[in-house]
């Protein structure tokens, strides 16, 4: 009896076979070789060693998953929903700066990157890790201001700081190059600075390129703000004084703005009276030291040099204590040596009466010419004022026609828009039945006769 061997059971591999090109294909069509060829074609183009064994897909295969859906209960409102969701954000944003995750978003909806910042050590300060933990913080910042104006009882976190509000006015230089917007800005000596931030309550400053000379030290201003054109920095701790200070500043940056002549004639109002050759009338009536009324400031006891001893001047003609005796008026003529020796020698002896020296008799002359001075100088200043003024109100008007230009231009846009409209309407769309109206219930009139008075037939 002869014992036959049975093959072995060989294991079918649950891998698919790699096609070496060993196996041979029959096809019955030139169309399904051509295919064949195009596969095998594709394969060793994109060929690499990195491809060996691999079971995972590339990054363009991943499937696109959406966020989950959230099951809110029934019976909320959409104020109580929106701050639900704000909450669970906290919650998120927290715990993913807490353990240093960023949120990147997809490639296909990212917005372009900002051109590179570099710092003065050649490093990138604006790279797409730092815009993106940035921008995380803000919104954390955000959050946590309107739960804790929101819901009562929240407490943010101890390392929570709050942001200050920021806002950049870029000025345009660009537009007017030679227009001194710097100099309008901080005023003579800071003055106009100190009384803008002192109004809104809030931080103002300049910044970007041209505001800090070559090797200066520039330590108030980061690197992205040192590339940026020249702005107004403004920070403050409110969103009502940032607005606020946008709303001072924003007249002085706009040379046909109807208060921009004001604050540019206040800038040099003030600019005259730091120099000392301010030519407004003067409140002598009051102290220019402490701001009291009743005394001179020469007189004032809050004066820091008042335990310094004065000197006791004393004219020796006219008794007046604002000048010597050889520099009176009434010195005219006469010798006046002798009453300086015998003043200084003793004081406290009285002067010899000296017969009083008559005044020179007045030039007419002299006096024409003054009052032809005075006259000069004062319809000079009246001219100015008058020039100050017209300019003033052409510029009004000048401003005021091109809002009425802006105006009607964005009225011709909306007309121009809603005919084109309404021609598509009759164009494409179906037509609207319209009800006929009623005649009117008036008697019809006859028709007027002719020149002759005869009636026309009806």
């Amino acid at each position: 009896m002869s014992t036959e061997t049975k093959p072995e059971r060989r294991r079918h591999t649950r891998w698919g076979r790699i096609d070496n090109g060993k196996s041979l294909i029959i096809h019955n069509s030139t169309k399904s070789f051509l295919g064949e060829l195009k596969m095998l074609a594709s394969r060793a183009y994109n060929y690499s060693d990195d491809d060996l064994g691999s079971r995972w897909g590339t990054e363009e295969d991943k499937p696109f998953l959406p966020p989950p859906y959230v099951d809110l209960p029934p019976g909320l409102t959409p104020s109580q929903i929106d701050q639900f969701l704000r909450e669970q954000r906290h919650d998120e944003l927290a715990r993913k700066i807490t353990s240093g995750e960023l949120e990147y978003v997809d490639p296909e909806i990212r917005p372009p990157s900002p051109p590179p910042v570099y710092d003065k050590n050649g490093s990138r300060v604006n790279t797409r890790d730092v815009r993106v933990k940035n921008s995380m913080n803000e919104e954390y910042n955000r959050l946590v201001e309107y739960l804790l104006k929101n819901l009562p009882g929240f407490v943010a976190s101890a390392d929570y700081k709050p942001l200050k509000k920021v806002r950049k006015i870029i000025i345009p230089m660009d537009k007017y190059p030679d227009y001194n917007f710097m100099g309008l800005v901080i005023g003579p000596r800071g003055c106009n600075h100190k009384r803008l931030e002192a109004e809104s309550g809030a931080q103002i400053s300049l910044r970007g390129r041209g505001t800090v000379k070559d090797g200066k030290n520039r330590d108030h201003q980061t690197e992205e703000d040192a590339a940026m054109p020249m702005h107004v920095h403004i920070s403050a701790d409110k969103e009502e004084c940032v607005q606020r200070a946008v709303e001072l500043i924003e007249p002085l940056l706009d040379p046909f703005h109807p208060k921009h002549e004001e604050f540019k004639r206040i800038g040099l109002e003030q600019l005259a009276l730091v120099n000392g050759v301010a030519l407004g009338v003067v409140d002598i009536g009051r102290c220019s030291i402490c701001g009291g009324s009743g005394h001179r400031a020469h007189e004032c006891q809050d004066m820091p040099i008042q335990n310094i001893p004065r000197v006791e001047v004393k004219c020796a003609l006219c008794g007046d204590m604002g000048h010597i005796t050889s520099d009176c008026k009434l010195a005219k003529g006469i010798n006046v040596s002798h009453l300086v020796a015998q003043q200084y020698q003793d004081p406290s002896r009285p002067v010899k009466e000296v017969k009083a020296v008559q005044p020179a008799p007045t030039d007419p002359e002299s006096v024409q010419k003054l009052q032809q001075y005075q006259m000069a100088y004062y319809q000079q200043q009246y001219q100015t004022l008058q020039y100050q003024q017209y300019y003033n109100q052409m510029q009004q008007y000048y401003y005021q026609q091109q809002q009425a230009q802006a105006q009607a231009q964005a009225q011709s846009q909306a007309q121009a828009q809603l005919q084109a409209q309404t021609q598509y309407q009759y164009q494409y769309q179906a037509p609207q039945y319209v009800q006929p109206q009623e005649p009117a219930d008036d008697p019809v009139q006859p028709p007027p006769p002719d020149d002759d008075g005869v009636m026309p037939p009806s």
